[in-house]
This record gives structure tokens, sequence and C-alpha cells, in this order.
């Protein structure tokens, strides 16, 4: 089976006899570890032309042979009268039209800092009139069909399964009020927070046409912060909109992944009404412990289970033997899942993950997972 076939059988009912594996957030890891990926320059993302964009990428996902391949985002189409050239004092983004020029910054090894956008905004609505301002309409979605990167990703790399990406309504609510306003949203105006999340479902379905028209078969679906609100809250303000936004992804034709990010007690009944195609969570850590056998216990016959090996305490120092053992336990989730499982990381690959651990994991996660369960 071609990682396409394993990972659209993992996320359907039927299950499937050979295992696949994924790694999530990839371009995490590429932006962190580029230069061990490719010789070529680290701002080509930004315009390298077509040529050089093309000729990277077959270079990091030669690298990174796992069955997934993320067709989300990306140019539309090239940009016009531009170009980069680079000086000694680093790379600049050219008008060629205008003459006007910005200089590049490159993204630090664990990317910029993003806890600004979590802080208190000012002028944050306090209206549904102000929540429609604050949703926009998002320009980053567009209607000009697959960006050049998808359809040469799916035609590079056709056995891989296209993903695409969506986050949860609720969990944007952080970037129009941050954190603590948000929070206090689900006492002070229950009925506001509401109304934001109902208007964030409804530009993530736009965005989900996007992924469609990228050739996404799977979407992964990104809930963060919900784990610090009540199972009461999550009911309220969480769940609602995760099903319309699932279902709508269903209507659309393409699977989804729910990727749970925190401690789940409490809520794991909630979950696994999100009508997902699979959930996966991460590894134990912060305070909280998730083996992936109680896990596996607790969603098999009700959805599919992505694994959580262990990418920030395990992977990137473990030896081969304690790789294999993690994975064999893994495995052992499969079984019970009875094939609705691919094997897969909690959190991104970390920049001291070398290159080849990164592929030693998914050759072996491949081996560990041939012929892992038989359909009775």
């Amino acid at each position: 089976m071609t990682g396409r076939e394993k990972t659209l059988a993992a996320l359907s009912g039927e299950g499937s006899p050979f295992i696949g594996a994924g790694v999530c957030y990839a371009s995490i890891y590429i932006r962190d570890a580029w230069d061990r990926l490719t010789d070529k320059p680290w701002w080509v993302p930004y315009w390298g032309g077509r040529e050089r964009i093309e000729s990277a990428y077959l270079d990091i996902y030669a690298r990174l042979d796992y069955d997934w391949i993320p067709v989300s985002g990306g140019f539309a189409a090239p940009p016009e009268g531009e170009n980069i050239t680079e000086r000694p004092d680093g790379a600049y983004r050219v008008n060629l039209i205008t003459g006007e020029e910005r200089r590049l910054v490159r993204p630090p090894v664990g990317g910029f800092d993003a806890s600004d956008a979590l802080k208190p905004q000012n002028g944050a609505p306090v209206s549904r009139e102000g929540v429609d301002a604050a949703v926009g309409a998002n320009p980053s979605i567009t209607d000009e069909g697959p960006s050049f990167l998808s359809v040469f990703f799916r035609k590079n790399f056709p056995d891989r399964c296209p993903e695409g990406y969506v986050c949860s309504p609720f969990t944007k609510c952080f970037y129009i009020w941050g954190y603590e306003q948000t929070m206090k949203m689900a006492y002070d105006d229950p009925v506001l927070l509401e109304y934001a999340c109902g208007k964030l479902a409804e530009t993530a379905f736009r965005e989900l046409k996007r992924e469609r028209s990228n050739g996404a078969e799977f979407v992964w679906v990104e809930e963060c912060y919900s784990d610090m609100v009540s199972a009461a809250h999550y009911g309220r303000f969480c769940l609602p909109y995760l099903r319309r936004l699932c279902g709508e992804i269903r209507a659309l034709g393409m699977k989804s992944v729910f990727y749970y990010t925190g401690d789940p007690k409490g809520k794991m009944d909630l979950l696994l009404q999100s009508g997902a195609d699979m959930i996966g969570f991460e590894e134990s850590k912060k305070g909280f412990k998730l083996d992936i056998i109680e896990l596996a216990e607790a969603v098999r016959g009700r959805m599919g289970l992505l694994g959580n090996l262990d990418a920030i305490n395990l992977l990137p120092a473990c030896t081969h033997e304690e790789l294999r053992a993690a994975l064999t336990v893994q495995a052992e989730a499969a079984k019970i899942m009875k094939g609705r499982f691919i094997f897969g990381i909690g959190s991104p690959l970390t920049p001291g993950t070398s290159v080849e651990r990164a592929g030693e994991y998914v050759e072996a996660a491949r081996e560990i997972g041939r012929n892992i369960w038989t359909r009775n």
C-alpha cells in the first residue's frame, strides 16, 4: 500500500492492515532544519523563483519521506514584478517596477515570539459589529484555484496523502481578544463569544474550500487552549463549532484529523463527539500523562487514533532499540484500534532531532506497522 492508501484506509471505518507514519507541523522542522534538508538559500520560500522553490522542496521531501504531503497555503501564482536578491548584509525582496526594497529577516530556530498575539488586545471588540470587523475577510483566502506548490506536490509525490489545515474557531478567538480576555469572555459576555465562534467558523468554511481546491484529502484540525476551560464551557464554546467544522470537511469530500493540545482529562467524551475521523493527542508533558494504550481503549470504535510518540524527550536522543521499543507500544494501540491508526508524534520534530533520526523513525514505523492486524 502507498502512504496515501494507508492514510485514507486508517481514516475510514475499515482501518488499514499496514500502518502509515506521519509527522505533524512539518513546516516547523523545515524552518529549523532548512540547511540540513537542502542546499538552497533559506529565503527561497519567500519567492526565489519557481524552479528554485520546486528544487528545494524536492530535496526536503526526499529526506522527510513520511506518508503525508502538506498542500495548505502557498502562492496561487508567482508574484509579478518581484524578485529576491542576496547581498553581504542579507536578502532583499525587490519590486522590479518601483525599485522598492524590503530586507527579509530569517526566522530564528524555534520561530519568532508569538506571545504578543495572546496578550490583551487594544481596541478588542465589545459588540457584534466589532467582531464582524475583527474577523473581516481574510486576504490570505483566495478563490484563485490551487496554489502552484500544491499542484507540484501532488504531481511529484502522488503516493503521499495531501494534507490540509484549519484552526478551530475557539482557538482563533485568542487572536481577537488575547488569552486572558478570551477566558473572561466565557463569564462576562458568553453570548458575544458564541457569536465570534460562529463567525470564525464561517471563515473556516472558506479556508476549507481553499484546502479542497489545493487537493487536500484530509484536513488537520488544530485546537489549542481549550484544555484550560471547563467541560461545560467546552460543550458550549468549542464543541458545537468544531462539529460544524468537521461536518463541513466531510461535506466537501475530505477526511479530518482533530489534534487536541493539552490534557483531555474530564473532556474525553466531549472530544469524541467532534465528528472527526481521527483524533490525535500530545505526548506526556506539562504535568499530564497520556498513555497510548489507554487512549486507544477510550477511542476505539468511535474514530481513528493518531500515535503520540514522544518527539521531545525520546526521539532526538534515543537509541535505535529504544525507538523500536516505543514504536512497538504504539503498534499495540494500532491493534486495539483495528487498523484505524497512524503512527505519529505528539509534537513537531525538534531542532535537536537529526534528519537521519527523522528518517529512521519513519522507516522503523513502516517496518513494525506491516500486517499489524487482519480483518475478520
